[in-house]
């Protein structure tokens, strides 16, 4: 009797498989086989026991920021990070941007700074902050902080 060649692993990384089979070349004395070969044929091994590699994976991208000028020409930006999968074990790194930026209040400012048709006022943060709410006489609920800045006028 003799063992054969172990096949091919069952995997190429992390924890695999691999067998072997012994075969009969003849019979025992008398023509019968002896209890230990009947026994065991078929011999497993534990193969290929590393860490398999892990190519980096983008996440979604985070909304769009708000933009950084109220007039003239911002920007706003949204960001991803390389973490769905994290990179691993000699894996690649994400490909691709991790900013996008796109233009924002392209309107060009009055010379107050505010865009046209607003104006600068003390507490431009209470409610109602948008036009057709000032439009219709809408009134807001809430306690916010007074922040100067543009909106549109009353009435």
């Amino acid at each position: 009797m003799e063992w054969g060649e172990w096949a091919a692993c069952s995997r190429s990384c992390g924890v695999g498989q691999q067998q072997r089979l012994r075969t009969f070349l003849t019979p025992g004395v008398n023509g019968s086989w002896c209890d230990d070969i009947l026994g065991g044929n078929l011999e497993n091994r534990f193969c290929n026991i590393k860490a398999c590699r892990v190519d980096g994976g983008w996440s979604r991208w985070s909304p769009w920021s708000r933009c950084d000028k109220r007039c003239g020409g911002g920007r706003s930006i949204r960001t991803r990070s390389c973490f769905s999968p994290p990179p691993k074990n000699g894996g690649r790194k994400c490909e691709g941007e991790k900013n996008q930026v796109k233009p924002c209040n392209t309107k060009p400012c009055d010379e107050k700074g505010c865009p046209a048709g607003q104006e600068v006022v003390p507490c431009a943060n209470e409610c109602p902050q948008r036009c057709s709410d000032l439009q219709q006489g809408i009134q807001c609920q809430g306690n916010t902080e007074c922040q100067p800045g543009c909106r549109c006028p009353k009435g």
